[in-house]
């Protein structure tokens, strides 16, 4: 259905009805029927399945033009920016009705999980639409469900991923205070749960590395100077034992090394933060006392960090490898582990890759051996 008005009774009409049974179906939900609760619950959870079924629906195509002509586009874009019928706060009404009007609905992860998609359906769209929300509204979403203590933690990732896809879709339209307001509130005032739960740790260094991708600023011109907590909880990750975790730690530290995309200002923060701070020489004897102690399945995570800190500082990396073996041989040897042999040598031929391929075989061999491991594939 391309007529936009059309598109807005209907959708009327099936709010109201979803509303409808959505509130009927609340009001019989008890403290004291378990088997009961459950039952209502899941049909609820399948109500606003279909209220996201009906937003990926109605979808457009990624190429406009291809289903649309000019007339039709800019009759679609008017009808929804002005949106006569109110439907967009007609759906987050309804959306909030199943997120927050019982304490079972609030701590219920399925139907978090159908909010969310739900907010997510016009977040690739490229016009205005009944399901392309403000991203206000949607900050509003998660900083409500963050605030309500009956939120369970296993919600957290869901809420992570919203604000991730909404930086990934929207980033142009944030500034470092927007962005500063929200990490407050769902992160740095969040951390004593974030630390040591795998699931919120990834999904949370997740956000910070879509950030370096596409607006680097907004975390690195940030007003409360939360860039330093950032980096220390980044720095910890890489001392975690789940892949997932590792990797994505991984990926946060080359784009920040890299930094592909940013402003002359973001490149010289970042250079300065490796060449005037200790981070290099941190950030190096982190990744090698942990691709040291890792299992084989994460050294490629670790390798990726040296080869690009060689890479990016190569001058600096010599004095950053020397300083991290002298210490991490302080700590084995304290311990009675097997220390690095032939340091100078191997730093050497660190550098003199300066990041590329051969890089990766060098440090392999060189966890083999620190290990009293064997290649048997070079037999």
């Amino acid at each position: 259905v391309k007529d936009p008005v059309i598109q807005g009774e209907n959708l009327l009409y099936v709010s109201e009805l979803i509303e409808k049974r959505a509130t009927e179906a609340i009001s019989k939900l008890t403290d004291n029927n378990v088997e009961n609760n459950e039952r209502i619950i899941e049909y609820l959870t399948s109500l606003l399945s279909c209220l996201n079924s009906i937003g990926k629906g109605m979808q457009l195509p990624d190429e406009v033009e291809e289903c649309l002509t000019d007339e039709e586009e800019k009759t679609l874009s008017d009808f929804w920016h002005q949106d006569p019928l109110n439907i967009h706060p007609r759906l987050l009404n309804l959306i909030n009705i199943f997120t927050s009007s019982h304490p079972l609905l609030i701590s219920n992860l399925g139907i978090t999980e159908e909010a969310v998609n739900t907010l997510q359906c016009g977040l690739t769209e490229s016009i205005p639409g009944p399901f392309v929300f403000s991203n206000d509204s949607i900050l509003q979403f998660i900083i409500t469900k963050f605030e309500n203590q009956k939120t369970g933690k296993n919600s957290y990732p869901l809420l992570y991923g919203l604000l991730n896809s909404l930086i990934t879709s929207n980033y142009r339209d944030f500034d470092e205070f927007i962005i500063s307001n929200i990490l407050n509130q769902i992160f740095f005032n969040k951390l004593n749960i974030i630390n040591d739960d795998p699931d919120l740790e990834q999904s949370s260094i997740s956000i910070f590395s879509t950030i370096l991708i596409k607006s680097p600023n907004l975390i690195l011109s940030n007003p409360d100077n939360q860039l330093e907590t950032i980096l220390e909880f980044s720095l910890n990750l890489l001392t975690k034992n789940e892949k997932f975790v590792i990797k994505s730690s991984e990926m946060f530290w080359t784009r920040l090394i890299t930094l592909r995309k940013g402003s002359k200002n973001d490149t010289l923060i970042v250079s300065n933060l490796f060449n005037e701070t200790q981070l290099g020489y941190v950030l190096t004897y982190r990744t090698l006392s942990s691709l040291i102690s890792t299992q084989r399945s994460n050294i490629d995570s670790f390798i990726e960090i040296i080869k690009n800190l060689i890479s990016k500082y190569t001058l600096n990396s010599k004095n950053w490898l020397t300083d991290s073996i002298s210490k991490i041989n302080q700590d084995r040897s304290s311990k009675n582990l097997k220390i690095v042999e032939n340091s100078d040598i191997l730093i050497k031929k660190l550098i003199l890759t300066r990041g590329n391929r051969n890089c990766n075989s060098i440090l392999k061999d060189f966890w083999l051996q620190i290990n009293n491991l064997i290649d048997y594939n070079k037999k």
